[in-house]
């Protein structure tokens, strides 16, 4: 005679209006006889159970018996009796972590653009789809998308726009609203996480599905804003100081663009953290008087002044050991003359258009190292950029560098904001309030 075992389990879930109810499944264990008299097998037993609709609880991880893979949880009114599963295959897996999300609407409020052009590309809709995240990806409700010059890039078509429409942004700071299959429990990542994250593209919207490897959770103190005007801009001043250039204490380093978003981390990291001596170079007086007031040693208007000739002059002709240029077109020449023998040339943007073909033999007479680097291979891995937003976050919060928000624009004014950080302006970070 065949022999069943009865059990049930109960989940609870929480509702974005934090009412709770149970939901109580059964199961029937019965020998491989009952299974193959019934003629049910696992494998249309688990076709079954994944068509279910989904509930979901916050903060919990769910065990069951049923598969090899994740589970899901399932609909309070569909519950399934298991007839299906040899004893010798039944395991206790994790589901996916999940926020209850029954009043997630279907559309979003975002900025995108058909074409590329100028800033009036841009444009709001509200009918965009709410993304739907992979296993490796959390949901990611937006608070404030920040702006890096990079997004004019893809805008203009210097950098080639994926498709069309095309959603702008690779840097927010929100809230999660769940938490893929696949991302690895030591990330540490859970539903109604205050987080900030850099990802490929599409921050200039409501909800964000970013790729859980560069979600990372915001340590409390942070005001809010903050998180996103430090991440993408921060994380760049320091993998170029250390990894690119491996400045070091005493070594004297030209930076163009001192008082743009990148800039003043770098002024600050260097002259603060590094010891390094700082000639940085900017547009106005304004922004040369707050390069001084971070540790600049020598500033220049690059408008007025002949930098080169300042460089040369302060260093007695020898150059500086490292040049860290977003400027691009415009300096690259200038850069190769004032570098030192056996100096450094970092080009990392092009604010002023791409840097021309280079021929190699122009570094040969000083043996210059020339270097085009890109942050998301610094950080490719969760231990990368844990490390470096650790110390990031750890100086913010310290007080011993600033974090300096040039502008909190309406998600309506996503055009303004192009406008002015093209028009070089601007002055630290510039950010998108998201509407909730």
């Amino acid at each position: 005679m065949a022999r069943a075992v009865m059990f049930t389990r109960t989940f609870l879930s929480a509702s974005s209006t934090n009412l709770t109810r149970k939901v109580t499944i059964g199961f029937t264990l019965v020998s491989r006889a009952n299974e193959r008299a019934l003629g049910t097998t696992t494998t249309t037993l688990s076709r079954r159970l994944s068509t279910a609709s989904a509930i979901s609880t916050p903060g919990i991880r769910h065990l069951s018996p049923l598969c090899s893979t994740p589970p899901r949880l399932y609909n309070p009114t569909y519950i399934p009796t298991i007839s299906s599963i040899p004893h010798q295959k039944r395991r206790l897996v994790t589901s996916t972590n999940t926020m209850s999300t029954p009043d997630l609407p279907k559309v979003q409020t975002a900025i995108k653009y058909n074409e590329n052009g100028p800033p009036s590309v841009l444009h709001l809709s509200t009918t965009e789809p709410v993304p739907t995240p992979s296993p490796h990806q959390v949901l990611i409700k937006n608070t404030f998308a920040g702006l890096n010059y990079i997004d004019t890039y893809f805008r203009t078509g210097l950098y080639p726009t994926p498709s069309f429409p095309f959603i702008p942004g690779k840097e927010a700071e929100g809230h999660i609203i769940s938490v893929g299959s696949s991302v690895p429990a030591s990330y540490n990542l859970s539903p109604g996480d205050r987080v900030v994250y850099t990802t490929a593209n599409g921050t200039y919207a409501q909800y964000t599905a970013a790729d859980a490897l560069h979600v990372y959770k915001v340590p409390a103190g942070i005001p809010e804003g903050h998180a996103a005007a430090t991440l993408l801009q921060g994380l760049t001043a320091i993998t170029l100081v250390r990894e690119s250039a491996d400045v070091k204490k005493g070594d004297w380093v030209l930076i163009h663009a001192a008082a743009g978003g990148v800039g003043v981390w770098l002024v600050q990291y260097l002259s603060q953290k590094v010891d390094a001596r700082v000639i940085a170079t900017a547009s106005t007086q304004k922004k040369l008087d707050l390069a001084k007031s971070l540790g600049a040693e020598v500033v220049v208007n690059y408008v007025s002044d002949d930098y080169i000739k300042t460089v040369k002059a302060v260093t007695n002709g020898a150059g500086v050991r490292v040049v860290l240029d977003s400027v691009g077109a415009k300096t690259f020449d200038g850069a190769l003359e004032v570098v030192a023998r056996k100096g450094t040339v970092v080009s990392f943007g092009n604010s002023s258009g791409k840097v021309p073909p280079v021929e190699i033999a122009r570094l040969a007479p000083k043996n210059v190292k020339l270097l085009r680097p890109q942050l998301f291979a610094y950080i490719a891995t969760r231990e990368e950029f844990e490390t470096y937003a650790d110390e990031l976050f750890k100086w913010v919060l310290e007080g011993s560098v600033k974090v300096f928000i040039h502008k909190v624009y309406p998600i309506e004014e996503a055009e303004l904001s192009h406008v002015d950080i093209e028009s070089r302006g601007t002055v630290g970070k510039l950010l998108v309030k998201i509407p909730q």
